[in-house]
């Protein structure tokens, strides 16, 4: 998933007008939103800063000690999909040359679902 955004980010970034990036998860839709979307999307598009979800997932077992020292376990953190950056962030996530290729290379993934079986 980080690689599909990072490609989104990409073609984004071609056209210089687009100065905030924002991806949204799809598990909004089921929400009940606490502002308008013209709230939301005036608040976003007036703000200087970017904006992204993490936190300590104590039960995250997709860490791998082979991170280190570019990526120590202390700063390993779980995110929701949802991004919402300014341009000069936007840039620095799809230039990294360090963090995402550990991260690519060594991440534990969980295995895909099978939604052929039936819970």
């Amino acid at each position: 998933m980080i690689e599909a955004e990072r490609l989104l980010l990409a073609g984004a970034l071609e056209e210089p007008a687009n100065q905030r990036f924002v991806l949204l998860s799809d598990s909004f839709v089921n929400c009940v939103p606490l502002y308008s979307f013209s709230y939301i999307y005036k608040y976003l598009m007036a703000s200087p800063r970017s904006y992204v979800d993490n936190f300590l997932d104590v039960k995250d077992c997709r860490y791998s000690l082979k991170m280190l020292p570019i990526i120590p376990k202390d700063k390993w953190r779980k995110g929701s999909q949802w991004i919402s950056f300014v341009r000069s962030h936007a840039e620095v996530v799809i230039n990294d040359e360090i963090i995402f290729p550990v991260f690519k290379k060594l991440c534990l993934r969980r295995p895909p679902l099978d939604f052929r079986k039936k819970n």
